[in-house]
C-alpha cells in the first residue's frame, strides 16, 4: 500500500466521535480526504487516526451500500469518492448532532419505540382490541387432542 499523502478537510463541523453508526463514519472518512480512497486505506485511517477498528469484509459492506445509495462513486483502481448526495447526508447529520446537543428533539430509542408501539416490522397489536398472540390464546384445538378413543 502506498504512503496516504492525504490531508484533511474540514467543510462541516460533526466529529468523528459524535458519529455512532459505522456507515455514517465510513462516509465521514471520505469525505475528509481530498483524494480517493481504497478501501484499505479507508480501514488505515479508520484505524490509525481514528481508533475505530473495523475489518475489511464489513467495510466492504459499508462502501458498497454507499455506492448503491449514490453517497459514494467509485473510481479507477478500486477508489472511491463522496458524491454531493453523500455530503448531504453527512450534513443532515450534523444538524441531527447538534440538535441533540442543544437539547433539541430527539427520535426515541428502538426500545421506546417498541414499548410505544412503533417502530420496524410489524405493530404491536398484543392488548385489548389486538389479535392473541397464539393459537392456544385463540382456543384452536389439536385435532388430536384427546388420545384415548
Amino acid at each position: 500500500m502506498r504512503g496516504l499523502l492525504t490531508r484533511e478537510l474540514r467543510e462541516w463541523d460533526v466529529e468523528f466521535e459524535d458519529l455512532t453508526r459505522a456507515y455514517h463514519r465510513m462516509l465521514y472518512v471520505a469525505a475528509v480526504m481530498d483524494e480517493p480512497l481504497s478501501v484499505a486505506e479507508m480501514r488505515y485511517l479508520l484505524i490509525a487516526r481514528w481508533k475505530s477498528n473495523t475489518d475489511e469484509a464489513s467495510l466492504r459492506k459499508r462502501v458498497a451500500l454507499g455506492v448503491q445509495q449514490n453517497e459514494l462513486k467509485w473510481r479507477r483502481g478500486d477508489r472511491y469518492t463522496l458524491t454531493p448526495d453523500g455530503v448531504s447526508h453527512l450534513a443532515q447529520i450534523g444538524g441531527r448532532i447538534r440538535e441533540r446537543k442543544m437539547g433539541g428533539p430527539r427520535r426515541p430509542r428502538q426500545a421506546e419505540r417498541s414499548r410505544l408501539g412503533g417502530g420496524r416490522g410489524r405493530p404491536d397489536r398484543r392488548g385489548p382490541g389486538g389479535p392473541p398472540r397464539t393459537d392456544r390464546d385463540r382456543g384452536h384445538q389439536s385435532p388430536r387432542r384427546d388420545y384415548s378413543r
